[in-house]
């Protein structure tokens, strides 16, 4: 089998049977394996008939047919039809199960398509259908003018979970951005919610659209690594162990970068009216060094309710313009639609201009508690030295909104 063998196309009402079909012998599959995602014959039920023929009659149901290469027109020697149908998936648009699941993380709930009922039979598994589908459905985001793909699957679904994170757009693209969970109060169950930014969210701010915040494109890469390989030289050349040049040219560093810009989470500062890129940084949700860094001081799980900004470079020709407390205030806009309560940052304990700046300054002019306003940073919060290395880092955050707990009295329903 090729992946140019496949085709995505609309349901058509006549299929509704056999759309049913498959997905019911999923169902099946699901249960005799013990995986708590669907239920048999709730497909069949009056009231899941008949919304999904509504969604086939909105065009809301897709189909990917599988075309044999026994001749070019998809038929055999006796000129019958062999298309075969490999698998099925929804798209929806402004759904009220989407609603509930997802308007409590974020208000632009719909700023996004939600991809439902995504099944792939089992012998067309493994040939990079999904990923297909996944593209498929990121295009139907730019055409209707949103931001955000976004899909979910129960949460002790472990293996799916882990399939959505890590690979279902493909080998060189990865997964999509695994999000909190959130409750089902009705059903008892607890859903794992994931989403991919399709089109950049371009904030413009400052000295009349001077400068942009967007993400960063794969053909930026280049340019991205020589501006922190810069940074690295003047950190040097000033006696500061921040980072070492040469560090971000290695293979796994260039990796890790790449795999930021494919995810989304890469972002860059334009100066528009030169097109030159002003400043760049990273954003981190669950990262490993995060995790190092924030859980002896924050515990196992609460270290998780945050955005962490890494590689804040200003260039140095743009700096003093604001752009720093500009990036924060781009992060704390982001944290409650990620679901966050927080934002974090950290820098070697060694640097204590640095610590400085982002304990006194870096947030710029804000309006105070007391309602004057006053240059604010934010709270440093203790170092940790990592015993691996000896390293000695100074953490810094702001709490941007109060931490939800979710109760069993407050969370979403199955559709």
């Amino acid at each position: 089998m090729h992946l140019d063998d496949f085709a995505i196309r609309n349901t058509r009402s006549e299929e509704v049977d056999t759309f049913i079909d498959i997905l019911e012998t999923t169902a099946e599959w699901l249960e005799a394996n013990n995986i708590n995602q669907w239920s048999p014959g709730s497909f069949r039920a009056a009231d899941s008939r008949a919304r999904i023929l509504d969604a086939i009659a909105a065009q809301q149901c897709y189909m990917i047919d599988y075309h044999p290469p026994k001749t070019p027109n998809g038929k055999d020697n006796s000129g019958h039809d062999v298309v075969q149908i490999a698998g099925l998936f929804v798209i929806n648009y402004d759904n009220s199960f989407d609603e509930i699941l997802w308007k409590g993380f974020a208000e632009d709930w719909k700023d996004a398509l939600y991809l439902h009922r995504l099944v792939i039979r089992k012998l067309y598994q493994g040939v990079g259908v999904t990923p297909k589908i996944i593209e498929f459905t990121e295009n139907k985001v730019k055409e209707a003018g949103r931001h955000y793909l976004r899909l979910d699957c129960l949460a002790d679904n472990t293996s799916l979970r882990r399939f959505y994170r890590e690979k279902c757009r493909g080998r060189e693209k990865g997964g999509l951005n695994e999000l909190s969970t959130v409750w089902s109060p009705e059903l008892e169950l607890e859903f794992a919610r994931f989403e991919i930014q399709v089109t950049a969210l371009v904030i413009v701010a400052m000295g009349q659209q001077e400068f942009q915040i967007r993400n960063t494109k794969p053909e930026e890469l280049e340019e991205y690594i020589n501006i922190l390989e810069r940074a690295a030289e003047w950190m040097e050349s000033q006696k500061l162990s921040q980072w070492i040049p040469g560090t971000f040219r290695k293979p796994d560093s260039r990796l890790h970068i790449s795999n930021a810009i494919a995810t989304q989470n890469s972002y860059v500062v334009e100066h528009l009216p030169s097109r030159m890129i002003a400043a760049i940084f990273a954003l981190n949700y669950e990262d490993p060094f995060d995790d190092m860094l924030w859980a002896p001081l924050l515990g196992p799980d609460n270290w998780k309710d945050a955005i962490y900004v890494h590689r804040l470079v200003v260039e140095k020709s743009f700096q003093g313009r604001g752009i720093v407390p500009m990036i924060l205030a781009f992060v704390e806009e982001l944290v409650p639609k990620k679901g966050k309560s927080y934002l974090r940052l950290d820098c070697r304990g060694n640097n204590p201009g640095l610590r400085k700046f982002y304990r006194e300054k870096c947030r710029g002019m804000v309006v105070k508690a007391d309602g004057t306003e006053g240059v604010m940073g934010l709270e440093e919060k203790g170092t940790y030295t990592n015993p691996a290395t000896g390293i000695e880092y100074a953490r810094f955050e702001r709490l941007v909104i109060p931490p939800i707990t979710y109760r069993k009295s407050a969370c979403a329903i199955l559709e």
